[in-house]
């Protein structure tokens, strides 16, 4: 695209000057009166006009081509023969040789055109920043963000911003071919389905048990029957009976492996039996010897490992390491209601490879517990309000401010942040933040993480929190020109 201002005393000798030099294909652009001063106090001398004009080289060239070539009558004669196709064959290809090299030119792109798509995968990187930022602030671990996003990045068309539904898809997608939901309990043949449950103290081991046996006998149907191996708390063995009793679910308590046998056999006409089992500490590895070499004898069909939903990433990992001798093939997060913040699930799920199959809160029975979907566990850190596609500015992230219920309240926020597009940190009440924009802002859980992404502390706010030790770091990497 070419563009030139002319200079003309009126309008018509304007136009005869973008002819003369653009032609018949010129686009005019914009034209303006101009009045010129004389040198002496400013006095006008004379008006004028100054037009804007532009032209496509390549497309006017093609033009002259095409009609040249047209007024020759070759193009005519060629399509009348249509009995001849070797000949059309070979007029076609004179044609195509008149056109030249232009005809493997790409067009310019009219004025009107420029805008987010001039520049292909910049709104899908923006977007997908923004999709990173909620990932984090939702508590998955910086390394898994960028494995996630740049898997999703590499599904997304190269062009444009994607849509909510396009990106729900990738997601969804990335999410099935990762394996990282387990089938809900089903009996597939005559013989009972016998599941296990196993994990540390308090998570709600025994209460997941009676809402999975309410809610298979109610709903599904099933004959169900519990055999406990908890008989060291009494509370929670009472509790247990109690519920047999108001449910007709038939429960058994059992200490070794005699008893454990002979209970199965009791229950052999049910359709599932549903075992719970003590919880057992970090620090407690002869029980958690015992409870394995019970389940070893009798083989279950599946074990479900249980943990809290508010456990911390390190000791989720840890439960994982410690409980593997117990065969456990899957995975029931439990206490969903009592936090608000669920990456540490998602980072267990993409580390481990190990599926879900349920997630559970509060104490209602049987209602408080589903199987986990896709739609379920994406929900969890990408709610369906993030995913908002508007159509006019083409950005597909809702940042509506939310406001927090009392129970939100109480958990603990990231405590720095910074900008973006600055290399300063802040800490998040100081009053710089409210300068940011909300787009633009990265969270970070601890200085020392800001720091080793090479942000520097607020001297306002960070700076009597920070150990000199991590202020030397940077200042030791940059002396040796390693930034």
């Amino acid at each position: 695209m070419q563009i030139k201002q002319f200079e003309a005393k009126d309008m018509t000798e304007g136009l005869r000057m973008v002819k003369k030099e653009f032609g018949n294909d010129a686009v005019i652009l914009s034209a303006k009166t101009l009045q010129k001063t004389g040198r002496f106090l400013g006095t006008v001398k004379q008006a004028g006009v100054i037009i804007t004009a532009a032209t496509d080289p390549i497309q006017t060239g093609l033009n002259k081509k095409l009609k040249s070539y047209a007024n020759t009558g070759h193009v005519t004669s060629a399509l009348s023969d249509k009995t001849d196709a070797q000949g059309l064959s070979s007029k076609t290809d004179a044609f195509l040789d008149a056109l030249g090299s232009d005809r493997h030119q790409e067009p310019c792109r009219p004025p009107h055109s420029s805008g987010v798509h001039a520049i292909p995968g910049v709104e899908i990187r923006k977007t997908l920043n923004l999709i990173k930022g909620r990932l984090l602030s939702q508590g998955v671990e910086n390394p898994i963000a960028k494995e996630v996003i740049g898997e999703i990045e590499q599904r997304l068309p190269t062009a444009g911003s994607p849509s909510s539904l396009a990106l729900k898809r990738t997601f969804s997608e990335f999410i099935r071919q990762r394996h990282l939901i387990a089938d809900p309990i089903h009996r597939a043949g005559k013989t009972p389905l016998t599941i296990a449950l196993v994990g540390p103290t308090g998570v709600g081991k025994t209460t997941t048990t009676v809402k999975l046996a309410v809610q298979y006998k109610l709903e599904m149907n099933y004959r169900v029957g519990i055999i406990t191996l908890d008989h060291y708390r009494i509370a929670a063995t009472a509790a247990l009976m109690t519920y047999s009793n108001i449910t007709d679910i038939p429960c058994e308590i059992v200490s070794n492996a005699g008893e454990l046998r002979q209970a199965l056999k009791s229950m052999k006409k049910m359709d599932l039996i549903m075992i719970d089992t003590p919880g057992v500490g970090l620090n407690d590895k002869p029980e958690l010897n015992r409870v394995a070499g019970l389940l070893d004898k009798v083989s279950p069909d599946q074990v479900y490992l249980v943990l809290a939903s508010m456990t911390k990433n390190a000791d989720m990992l840890a439960y994982h390491h410690y409980f593997e001798s117990t065969g456990f093939d899957r995975l029931i997060f439990s206490k969903l209601d009592e936090t608000s913040v669920y990456g540490n699930i998602f980072n267990l799920l993409i580390k481990m490879n190990t599926p879900v199959a349920y997630l559970t809160g509060g104490q209602t029975i049987p209602e408080n517990i589903r199987p986990v979907t896709i739609d379920t566990l994406l929900d969890l850190i990408l709610p369906e309000s993030v995913l908002v596609d508007n159509t006019v500015q083409g950005r597909v992230l809702s940042r509506t401010r939310h406001i927090k219920t009392p129970a939100e309240k109480t958990v603990p926020e990231y405590e720095f942040v910074a900008n973006r597009n600055s290399d300063i940190f802040h800490h998040n009440e100081c009053k710089s933040v409210s300068r940011i924009h909300r787009d633009n802002i990265i969270h970070f859980s601890n200085i020392t993480e800001a720091m080793e992404q090479n942000f520097k502390p607020c001297r306002m706010c960070c700076m009597e929190n920070i150990d000199p030790k991590l202020v030397m770091k940077p200042l030791k990497r940059a002396a040796q020109g390693r930034y």
